[in-house]
C-alpha cells in the first residue's frame, strides 16, 4: 500500500462529460478501484450510445438514399413504358398502313 501522503491526480473526465467526479482516494483504496471501474464503464457506456447513434445515422441515410435511388429508378422506368407504348401504337398504324397500301396495289395491279 501507498501511503496517505502520495496521491494521485484525479481522474479526467471524459470528453463532453459534465460529471463531477469524488476526490481522489488512494490508488491501493478499494474505493478508488471501485470509483476507478464505475467511470470507466460509464465512458464504455457513453462511447457505445455514441457510435450506436452513429451506425443509425449512417444506415438511415443510406436507407434513405436506398429509397430515393429506387423511386428515381421507377420514374425512369414508367417514362420507358409510355415510350414503349407509344411506340408499339406508331408501329400498329405504320403496320396497317402498309397492309392498305397492300391491298390498294394488288386492287390496282392488272390480273394475270
Amino acid at each position: 500500500r501507498q501511503s496517505q501522503h502520495q496521491r494521485q491526480a484525479p481522474p479526467m473526465s471524459p470528453r463532453g462529460s459534465s460529471r463531477v467526479s469524488e476526490p481522489p482516494a488512494t490508488s491501493g483504496d478499494a474505493r478508488h478501484v471501485e470509483l476507478r471501474l464505475v467511470e470507466g464503464i460509464e465512458n464504455l457506456r457513453e462511447a457505445f450510445a455514441r457510435k450506436l447513434i452513429d451506425l443509425e445515422q449512417g444506415i438511415s441515410q443510406r436507407l434513405q438514399g436506398l429509397v430515393e435511388g429506387v423511386d428515381a429508378q421507377r420514374q425512369d422506368l414508367g417514362t420507358q413504358a409510355n415510350r414503349i407504348a407509344t411506340t408499339e401504337q406508331l408501329v400498329a398504324r405504320h403496320v396497317s398502313s402498309i397492309a392498305r397500301l397492300e391491298a390498294s396495289v394488288a386492287a390496282a395491279a392488272p390480273a394475270e
